[in-house]
């Protein structure tokens, strides 16, 4: 059975990366409106840069303007001028990309420009998150809840945005990834409840749950990051040893992960700190 593309954003949210890639690469000859082959091609290169197949997002993109689809000139405005209203798409690469660069105003202005679209209003969850505005987030949470609470990428912005928030949220957030995990077995939800778990402070239930990930061969690295922590607060020599081969494999996996540039960051900080107070050497 062929995925629409709405199935396949759902599964890209998810991290299913290798099954947007299978059903995305067949061609569907009748399309309908709401399945776009420039969509549906532009689903099928983000999933090929989450997996960092950095050739084949070469090569799809080339073959796009080889077959003069909308998905090249998509991308080409975003990096430059977006027309007014723009298209929805535009927005959403050009508010990413101003996003990368820490430029959330920038990136919250282009993004709400774009009026009822799925994947402009979940980031415009995220910018108001990462802006520290949670009040604003629950906002724009409850303004799209009557259109999109049926698709996972609300559910998975509105358990994080439970995530950022304290006290009840926090289990409200955990039945959320847990349901979300009931229906799509993927790393996504399976680390959404290992975050949720850590916030409750319920430690073993969140080591159960690496677990089941290292069970499965799972090299996700947002649940490796976690893995992590986990260990960390776990205390003991064996999980600070554990800990330090999680981050070893983190490095390997995803070098640039922001866990691994915080670490950086504070022992850095700390060396600069302590070189303050070294012996004067006569």
């Amino acid at each position: 059975m062929d995925s629409s593309n709405s199935e396949l954003l759902d599964l890209l949210y998810l991290g299913a990366y290798d099954t947007v890639v299978a059903q995305a690469s067949k061609v569907i000859p009748d399309l309908d409106s709401d399945d776009d082959p420039a969509v549906r091609r532009l689903l099928l290169i983000r999933a090929y840069a989450a997996k960092k197949q950095w050739d084949k997002v070469e090569e799809e993109y080339t073959r796009s303007r080889e077959q003069g689809t909308d998905t090249a000139s998509v991308v080409a405005s975003a990096e430059t001028t977006l027309p007014s209203p723009p298209r929805t798409y535009e927005a959403f690469v050009l508010a990413s990309l101003l996003g990368a660069e820490g430029r959330w105003a920038e990136a919250l202005k282009v993004v709400s420009q774009a009026e009822q679209n799925l994947e402009c209003a979940v980031l415009k969850v995220q910018i108001h998150l990462r802006m520290h505005r949670a009040d604003l987030a629950d906002k724009a949470i409850k303004a799209m809840r009557d259109w999109a609470e049926d698709r996972v990428p609300f559910q998975l912005v509105a358990a994080y945005k439970d995530v950022y928030q304290s006290g009840d949220s926090h289990q409200e957030a955990f039945f959320a990834f847990e349901e979300i995990y009931a229906s799509n077995a993927t790393p996504s939800a399976l680390n959404g409840q290992i975050v949720a778990n850590l916030c409750l402070h319920r430690l073993p239930e969140a080591q159960a749950l690496v677990n089941e990930a290292n069970a499965n061969n799972t090299s996700d690295p947002n649940i490796l990051a976690n893995a992590v922590a986990t260990a960390r607060l776990a205390g003991s020599k064996n999980s600070q040893e554990q800990a330090d081969r999680y981050l070893r494999q983190l490095e390997q996996l995803a070098p640039n992960h922001p866990l691994l540039q915080r670490t950086k960051e504070m022992s850095d900080a700390f060396d600069a700190v302590a070189a303050k107070y070294l012996p004067i050497s006569s």
